[in-house]
């Protein structure tokens, strides 16, 4: 009987994560600068919003912040808090008013980055994405070893998976929501196979294949040791040894939705017994 790993997670993806604080670190002094924009990707045809990227550190309050936006020598957008842009490269220059706690005076932060914005291929990303979790199950416990024994490949990208993933994630993005996997779409010839839809960010950011990659070696990654599978209606857990070892097929979907956000379908998918 086929079995099917019907892990459902709905994960908007982030690419910067916060580090807590700790009870005895230094007391920080204030400060707003201005963050790098790096590449982004968007639809073909499209526009993606840009707005300053601040970073803050300290007690502090912004009380303004604009772009000044050139294409080139053209000034495409001036003094403005955000714009649409197509895909090509800018420069932007963000101006912020800032003050600190405890302290009235105004203060200025100006500075020059430069922005890139690109028109997504999702073959190439879905190439960036198989590398990439292929390079994190390299570093799951046994991995190597079971490699080496042959009891484990590196994924492969499955033509027939993305067929499906990329329908999923076309469903998911007009419903604005995760749709539920339509199981008979799925080959018999897989044992099991592990659903996760996922809302990007927009636009998308070059780093979600690293950062999804990480993700793999987390507590609830399909790489652990314990998987769960469908049997009748029925979720049944499986802590086999060998269960982050018997995954050998990738497959990638993408899909925009109205809001322009992008939706991606990942499948891993085991050969049946």
């Amino acid at each position: 009987m086929k079995k099917l790993v019907a892990i459902l997670a709905a994960l908007a993806l982030a690419f910067v994560l916060p580090t807590p604080a700790s009870a005895d670190t230094a007391v920080t002094e204030p400060m707003v600068s201005v963050g790098d924009f790096g590449q982004y990707f968007v639809q073909k045809g499209k526009k993606v919003t840009v707005k300053p990227e601040i970073v803050k550190q300290g007690a502090v309050t912004v009380t303004s912040a604009k772009i000044t936006v050139k294409h080139g020598r053209k000034t495409v957008a001036k003094n403005v808090k955000s714009v649409k842009l197509r895909s090509g490269s800018y420069q932007v220059t963000t101006k912020i008013t800032w003050t600190a706690a405890g302290d009235p005076a105004v203060k200025t932060t100006v500075s020059t980055r430069p922005l890139r914005i690109s028109t997504l291929t999702a073959s190439t990303q879905a190439a960036a994405l198989l590398q990439a979790i292929n390079a994190a199950r390299a570093n799951v416990p046994g991995m190597a070893d079971a490699m080496a024994a042959g009891k484990a490949v590196p994924l492969q990208r499955s033509a027939a998976l993305d067929k499906i993933a990329t329908s999923w994630s076309t469903k998911s993005a007009k419903k604005h929501k995760p749709v539920a996997p339509d199981w008979a779409q799925v080959s018999d010839a897989y044992e099991w196979v592990w659903y996760l839809p996922l809302k990007t960010w927009s636009p998308y950011h070059p780093t979600m294949a690293a950062e999804l990659a990480a993700g793999y070696l987390s507590a609830d990654s399909p790489l652990a040791a314990c998987g769960a599978h469908e049997v009748g209606g029925n979720v049944i857990s499986d802590c086999s040894a060998d269960m982050e070892a018997r995954w050998s097929h990738l497959g990638v979907g993408f899909a925009w939705d109205s809001a322009g956000k992008l939706w991606l379908t990942l499948l891993l998918a085991s050969d049946g017994q």
